[in-house]
């Protein structure tokens, strides 16, 4: 009886490590593009969605092996302070599972942009109407998951990384949640 409920328990408990098993055309390296929602958030504000970005991103993945794989990610938000978003990063993805549910982890660098008006009237005395541009290095660092519903296409249910801006006299650190559809080829 003990051998018997031992590997009726052993069959339960390995049967979603067997599920994960993909196919051959999920299994090779391949490219695949994304675009969908982000929302960004500055950790400046009294509550963390006070300076909301709402915007879309559109990635790039190129598969190297069956887990690893660079990406490069272009973004562009609108939120307050007639406020706009942009950057531009590049870096590593590790597939942690390859099958049709795919959480993964990325590291990034590139370029940020924010370009506002009015962003800093309340802790300085500029001038109404005050415009205000910076730029700088950034990186990312985070994850998500990504379902896989056919041969070709896939949905990003979440993707969620840190993101810290280095402006000229501090450095915020922006989070990143997005969620959209992607396409293999």
């Amino acid at each position: 009886m003990k051998k018997t409920a031992f590997i009726t328990l052993l069959l339960v408990l390995a049967t979603p490590c067997f599920a994960q098993v993909p196919k051959a055309i999920f299994h090779a390296p391949t490219s695949d593009v994304y675009i969908g929602y982000t929302g960004t958030f500055p950790d400046y504000g009294p509550t963390l969605a006070t300076y909301r970005f709402d915007g879309v991103e559109i990635g790039y993945d190129k598969g190297l092996s069956t887990h690893l794989g660079l990406t490069a990610a272009g973004m562009i938000s609108s939120g307050p302070f007639k406020g706009t978003l942009m950057s531009g990063t590049a870096g590593l993805k590790w597939l942690v599972l390859t099958g049709r549910f795919r959480p993964f982890a990325m590291g990034q660098v590139g370029y940020s942009r924010i370009k506002a008006t009015n962003m800093y009237n309340y802790d300085y005395k500029y001038p109404p109407n005050q415009q205000l541009t910076e730029s700088g290095f950034t990186y990312r660092m985070g994850g998500g998951v990504d379902f896989q519903f056919s041969q070709r296409f896939f949905w990003r249910a979440i993707q969620w990384d840190v993101q810290p801006q280095s402006w000229g006299r501090h450095t915020p650190y922006y989070q990143n949640v997005g969620s959209g559809i992607g396409m293999k080829f």
